[in-house]
């Protein structure tokens, strides 16, 4: 193997081998080179005890970031021809989901099992394959968000207004799952004026009911009752119902307006709009693409259990599986086992010119040491990134590695990870601004940082390895600067 060769573009926690695979498999789908122009073709995945590391190929990654940032600029790509491909892929993976939801799968046969299976591994296949143009634009080169500053410098904006700018006119402005449901758990607060009448209303249970997979990201757990009664004492805690409920409901409104406005005062061509139109469209699909994602996550893990069940195996094999290994486990009750629950505490997977092995696992550290670009860190007293959300907050820093860490956040800290997931929502929802190292335009913590309003900035690469739990930090996202006002004492 060619020694210092990747660099990891992504740490997750609470995630699986299986989930994860089918997710990377969508760099070299079809209908991602047909948009792009090529492909992926070399990944690797570090596992251990469910804690995850993705890396590319910098020199690959970055080629294929610029053939499709030059498509982008010749105006070869069409945004909303790639929209509808999302809507309609997604409404397949939605009604096969519906088949989990709607049946007792114990009354299932198999073969109508494996069926829905195939159907929904070749259906999420194709979903990443279009979801992740999105990523590529921007994700660890930058290129889409910088041509978005190239348009504002030659404005003539000044520096400091430069990432407020960039992040208005680029948040998306279309209604999500999650708005959908956030405007619906408003909407019964207000209804029942107390969290101690709504949480024993037969309302509140078909809240949770129609909304439990929302958060479910690549392994649950879902959302329960408590997960929902904790939002609403939020809720009840810190707002005048009537008037959340109604900046809620003219969010997307208002932000048109001021994105209009804001487009009008620096004349932006049409030329130019059509990037700022892709930096919205695109972040509004990664979105959608992590919602159903959620859906489809629950419904393999149902249709897992199920197997599990019939076969007298545990669902952490379905998880640590290829999709040869489960359906040979299913019908010819030949599974290597005791292998494959191996990867769980410690796995490498190399994905090199579009095949991939598995390293064996007594050779995996020194292997994936050997594979990793050295990084260089330099000590600054600020830190710098991209403003995903603009605004100042002033808090101590916890840094987030799992989702464990999650308890540590009180309202008001600074939330800093390398990137968020979605099992860090509770963490946001108390903290009162994010930093991370990695991300772009359409990454979690941009996305998430928007529907709730606070302070974000991504991509500072060295925010986690810089700050220690403590540290009171300002986050100035107006000029996408951490400032460190007091170290921790040692």
């Amino acid at each position: 193997m060619k020694k210092k060769l990747y660099k990891i573009l992504v740490k997750e926690s609470n995630i699986n081998f299986h989930n994860w695979y089918s997710t990377a498999e969508g760099f070299h789908h079809p209908v991602f080179k047909k948009f792009v122009g090529a492909v992926i073709s070399n990944w690797l995945i570090k596992i251990e005890k469910d804690r995850g590391e993705w890396g590319i190929v910098e020199k690959e990654w970055e080629n294929v970031g610029a053939i499709f940032a030059k498509r982008l600029a010749a105006g070869k790509i069409d945004i909303f021809d790639i929209e509808q491909k999302h809507y309609q892929i997604g409404e397949k993976i939605w009604r096969l989901t519906d088949f989990v939801y709607q049946n007792k799968l114990e009354s299932v046969p198999l073969s109508r099992l494996l069926t829905t299976l195939r159907q929904m591994w070749k259906y999420y296949w194709y979903l990443n394959g279009i979801g992740y143009i999105a990523v590529i634009s921007d994700l660890g080169h930058g290129y889409l968000m910088g041509q978005l500053s190239k348009i504002l410098l030659q404005k003539k904006v000044s520096s400091n207004k430069i990432q407020a700018y960039q992040s208005l006119l680029s948040s998306p402005n279309k209604r999500t799952l999650f708005w959908q449901e956030n405007l619906e758990l408003l909407q019964l607060c207000d209804k029942h004026k107390l969290a101690t009448k709504l949480s024993g209303s037969q309302d509140f249970d078909k809240h949770v009911e129609k909304w439990f997979w929302l958060n479910y990201g690549y392994q649950g757990p879902a959302w329960n009752g408590d997960d929902f009664l904790m939002r609403v004492k939020e809720i009840f805690r810190n707002k005048n119902i009537k008037k959340a409920l109604a900046e809620h409901q003219k969010n997307f409104q208002t932000l048109v307006l001021k994105q209009r406005a804001l487009s009008k005062k620096l004349k932006i061509t049409r030329k130019e709009n059509y990037y700022f139109e892709t930096a919205r469209l695109f972040t509004h699909l990664k979105g959608y693409r992590i919602e159903v994602r959620h859906r489809y996550s629950w419904a393999l893990d149902q249709i897992f259990s199920e197997l599990g069940r019939r076969l007298n195996l545990p669902l952490t094999f379905f998880r640590y599986a290829t999709r040869e290994e489960i359906i040979s486990a299913a019908t010819k009750k030949s599974f290597p086992s005791e292998t494959v629950s191996k990867r769980k505490q410690k796995m490498l997977y190399v994905f090199k010119n579009l095949k991939g092995s598995f390293i064996k696992i007594d050779s995996v550290d020194k292997n994936f040491q050997s594979l990793l670009e050295d990084e260089k860190i330099e000590a600054s007293e600020a830190i710098s990134g991209q403003t995903a959300y603009s605004g100042r907050a002033i808090g101590k820093v916890k840094i987030l590695e799992h989702e464990k860490d999650v308890a540590k956040i009180r309202k008001g800290d600074i939330l800093v990870t390398f990137a968020t997931t979605p099992d860090f929502l509770p963490a946001m929802i108390k903290a009162s601004g994010f930093v991370t190292d990695q991300g772009g335009i359409t990454s979690h913590a941009a996305i998430t940082a928007r529907e709730l309003k606070k302070p974000c900035i991504i991509g500072t690469k060295i925010a986690t390895k810089v700050l220690k739990d403590g540290d009171l930090v300002e986050v100035d996202a107006d000029k996408g600067v951490v400032k460190i006002i007091k170290k921790r004492r040692k």
